[in-house]
């Protein structure tokens, strides 16, 4: 049995959508590494991309991710202020 075949099984089996690929899972691992923190070196590495431009297409962080990075660039300029972060 194919390998896609068996992903589609369980996908049904977790009554996940269609959609869903195996492709998508490395789009998460990548997604995953990132809000992680991983370098993104280490991340273009994992997934065998040349260009560090090929990873970031597969980048797509959530809103929290997003939210985390602003607040720590705004903590980080209040303390080099000297405010209070």
């Amino acid at each position: 049995m194919s390998s896609r075949r068996r992903f589609a099984e369980i996908r049904a089996e977790a009554h996940l959508p269609e959609q869903l690929t195996p492709h998508c899972l490395r789009h998460s691992y990548v997604t995953h590494l990132a809000e992680e923190g991983w370098a993104a070196k280490f991340i273009q590495d994992q997934v065998g991309h040349s260009h560090a431009a090929t990873t970031a297409i597969y980048m797509s962080v959530g809103d929290d991710f997003k939210d985390r990075l602003v607040r720590a660039a705004i903590d980080d300029q209040l303390t080099r202020l000297g405010g209070a972060g």
